[in-house]
Formats: C-alpha cells, sequence, structure tokens
C-alpha cells in the first residue's frame, strides 16, 4: 500500500517516471549550487570582518548577531518546504500565500519589538554576560538585520514554486544575484570607517533583498500556471495548513534556537571571548561541506511518489553525497590546508587558529550527517509526519544543552571545542530519532 499524507493536503512528485542517478544528479546540482553560494557569503563576510579593526570583538559581535538573527528567521524557513509541497493549484497558492504574509509580518513585528526594547540588552548582558562592548554591537548588527526574516520568507514562498515547476536552475539564478548584491555591498563597505560586523550584516540584508526581488521575477509564469490549475476537490483551509505547518515551524525554531544556545554557553566558557570569535568562522567553513546535504531536502521531496522504487536511488545518491562531502572536509581539516585557510584567508591571529583548526577537524563527519537528516526529514514531510521532526528537533537540542553543559562546566574544555562536539553528537541523536519515526512510514509504501 502506497503511505498518504495525513494533513489531507495535495502533495505530488513534480518528477514522474522512472527516477534515475543522472536526474536526480540533475535536479540537486542548481540546489547545490544556491546553497553553495549561500555559504560561500558567510565565508567571505567572515574573511572580511577579520580583517577589519578590532577583528575578535567585531566577529564576536557578528557571530551572536548572526545567531539571533536565525532564531528570528527561523519560523518562516519552511515555506520553502510547503509550498513546494502544497501549491499545486490556485485556491491553494492564495491560501498558502495569504499564510506566509501574515508570518513575516508578525516576525517582523516580534524582532523590531525584541530588538529596539530593554528585552535585548538584558539577554545579551545579564542572561549571556557577553562584554558590553559586544553586547552593544551585535545589537545594532541586528537591527541592520530586520529586513532579513521577511525577505527570506518571500523568497523562500516563491522558490518552492519553482521546485515544483522544476526550474531548480531559477533558485540559483537567485541566489547568484543574493551573492553579487552581498558582495557589492560587502566590499563597498569594507572601506568605510564602520565596525565589522554592521559590514557583514548590512551585506546579507541588501543580499536577500536583491534575491528575493529576482526571485519574484523569475517565477512569474509559474505562478500564472499555477493560478490557471483549477480547484480540484476540497479546499485547503487554514486549518490543514497549519496543521502541516505548525510541527515544521517548531521543529526549525528549535534546530536554529542551537545558535544563540551555543553562544550562551560559549559566554560562559574558558577563553570565552576567543570562542565567540573563532566558532563563526568554524560554522561558516564547515557549513560550506555541509550545505550539499541541505539542498538535498527539496529534491527528495519533489521526487517522491509514494513507492520504494523511488527511495532507494535516493538513499544511495544520499550516502554517497554525504561521504564525498565529509572526505572532502577531512581533505582540508588535516592538512595543512586547514591553517592556511584560518590564518592566512582569514586573517586570525595565531592562538585563534590553533582553535579554529581543532574544533573544524571535530565536524569532519558533520556533511554526511545532514544529508541523511536531509532525506528522512523529506520522507517524513511527504508523507505528513511533521511532528516527528518537531519531537527530533527538540530532543537535538536538548542534547545540545546537557552535553555543552557537561564539557564547559564540569569538564572545563575550550567552549569553541565543546560547541563542536556539541552539535555533532547532537545531530547523530536527531538521526537516530528521525530513524526510528521513518520506519513506519517506509513500511508503508509500495
Amino acid at each position: 500500500m502506497t503511505a498518504r499524507p495525513k494533513t489531507g493536503a495535495r502533495i505530488a512528485p513534480v518528477a514522474s517516471g522512472p527516477l534515475g542517478y543522472g536526474r536526480i544528479l540533475r535536479m540537486w546540482l542548481p540546489m547545490a549550487a544556491t546553497w553553495f553560494m549561500m555559504s560561500m557569503e558567510g565565508l567571505l563576510i567572515a574573511v572580511l570582518v577579520g580583517r577589519l579593526p578590532d577583528a575578535t570583538v567585531n566577529l564576536a559581535s557578528y557571530g551572536v548577531a548572526f545567531a539571533f538573527a536565525l532564531i528570528i528567521e527561523s519560523p518562516i524557513i519552511m515555506l520553502l518546504s510547503a509550498s513546494t509541497a502544497l501549491c499545486s493549484d490556485r485556491q491553494a497558492f492564495h491560501a498558502l500565500r495569504r499564510f506566509g504574509a501574515a508570518l513575516n509580518l508578525g516576525i517582523t513585528a516580534l524582532v523590531v519589538v525584541a530588538v529596539l526594547s530593554p528585552l535585548y540588552p538584558w539577554v545579551a548582558r545579564d542572561l549571556m554576560q557577553l562584554e558590553p562592548e559586544v553586547a552593544e554591537l551585535s545589537r545594532w548588527a541586528l537591527v541592520v538585520l530586520i529586513p532579513w526574516p521577511a525577505a527570506i520568507g518571500y523568497r523562500r514562498f516563491y522558490q518552492g514554486i519553482l521546485i515544483r515547476e522544476g526550474h531548480t536552475r531559477r533558485v540559483a539564478y537567485g541566489t547568484l544575484v543574493r551573492f553579487t548584491g552581498m558582495a557589492i555591498t560587502a566590499l563597498a563597505l569594507y572601506r568605510a570607517e564602520i565596525p565589522g560586523a554592521l559590514v557583514g550584516s548590512a551585506a546579507l540584508s541588501v543580499a536577500v533583498l536583491a534575491e528575493a526581488v529576482a526571485t519574484r521575477a523569475m517565477v512569474a509564469a509559474g505562478v500564472r500556471r499555477v493560478e490557471a490549475t483549477p480547484h480540484e476537490g476540497d479546499p485547503l483551509t487554514t486549518g490543514q495548513i497549519l496543521h502541516f505547518y505548525i510541527p515544521l515551524l517548531v521543529s526549525s525554531v528549535v534546530a536554529l534556537a542551537i545558535h544563540p544556545l551555543v553562544n550562551l554557553f560559549l559566554g560562559h566558557s574558558r577563553l570565552a571571548l576567543e570562542s565567540l570569535a573563532t566558532y563563526p568562522v568554524v560554522a561558516a567553513l564547515s557549513f560550506v561541506f555541509r550545505s550539499m546535504g541541505l539542498s538535498f531536502q527539496e529534491v527528495a521531496i519533489a521526487t517522491m511518489d509514494g513507492t520504494r522504487e523511488r527511495l532507494r536511488p535516493l538513499v544511495r545518491f544520499a550516502v554517497a553525497l554525504g561521504l564525498v562531502a565529509s572526505a572532502a572536509q577531512g581533505l582540508l581539516a588535516f592538512t595543512p590546508l586547514s591553517g592556511l585557510w584560518f590564518g592566512g584567508v582569514n586573517g586570525l591571529e595565531g592562538g585563534l587558529v590553533e582553535l579554529s583548526v581543532v574544533a573544524f577537524q571535530v565536524l569532519i563527519v558533520m556533511p554526511l550527517a545532514s544529508v541523511l537528516l536531509a532525506y528522512f526529514r523529506a520522507l517524513l514531510v511527504w508523507a505528513g509526519e511533521t511532528r516527528a521532526i518537531t519531537w527530533a528537533g527538540i530532543i537535538e537540542t536538548g542534547a545540545v544543552a546537557a552535553i555543552l553543559w557537561l564539557m564547559i562546566e564540569p569538564w572545563g574544555m575550550i567552549g569553541v571545542f565543546a560547541a563542536s562536539w556539541a552539535v555533532l553528537i547532537s545531530r547523530f541523536v536527531d538521526l537516530v530519532a528521525l530513524y526510528r519515526w521513518s520506519v513506519p512510514v517506509v513500511r508503508r509504501l509500495a
């Protein structure tokens, strides 16, 4: 028997017919290019900020601001998966677009209140115990990032339609516009006499706004086709959207809460300022290799049709992709190239280079875990079992907190090392949980 989604939504495969490795590769490559360019923007910003005055303070401030920006944008990230899965006709398109617009507006209002009220200083100084200079600079960096969440939600909604239409290359083109806008802004502000943390934040804001405009222009024909598709059967209601989306929203919030959670513990660790400065640099480089897995999720959702015949090539492709990505990271991590990168390219000082290299080596198998997680999440999203993703994310976040506390408090480990180990171990805890919840779904497949 073929597994059926539980939401009542019309989730159908974008790609019909036989699914070979070549076909998966052709769909995945543009998405991989998209995530790769997104990861490169983090590297470029880290390099520029690291070469500006007061590099350690600015890297720490930018890392704190970016971590908070991620948790702020987390409720709208899954609009991409929702749009890919649900925008099948005119009625569904309008229902989900209204839902996304309300979500974007609410998140923007929330971030304005949080950043401009006394809440942020209390969190940064009293709870996280950041140095006053880092706390104030990170707050202004967040002010610059206010347009970030709504722009991301807007373009992810329309990117889902591009993926449904099979136009993954256009998603990559939009990201190219984003990367170009980010690079031009960052390089222009690099010569201005403003703090590096604000340079990075301004570059990100301009980048996502440019990508949102480009995506809307490229999806125009696709929107017309969706709006021309008549509605059949029961309408997609707000209740069904909430039933489908809320577990994804919660899982995204929980997953991205790991970033500020890590920063919270780093502020209480050995070599706190050095750890706050190096962890975003290490995470940015690791994200380049993890991006291969992140780019796989929507491709898997779009190609599943409820048969095991399609799962087999997807599983094999995911395993091969994860092994290649981890091997590539290992080649950089365990050779002199890592020292050259962190010291020569990032411009970190000697002590910070040593911390960064070791922390990066710990994360060598993270790319494999990311690809496998993307596969299991795609399977559960397709089947409508989104609550399982939520619970797995909660388990992962709890594991991060427990491991960080153990390594930093009783063991006294240097913060950036504890962060790498905690993130790695908890990711595999998440993977085990998703695997167990995926087994019943696979058993129901034809």
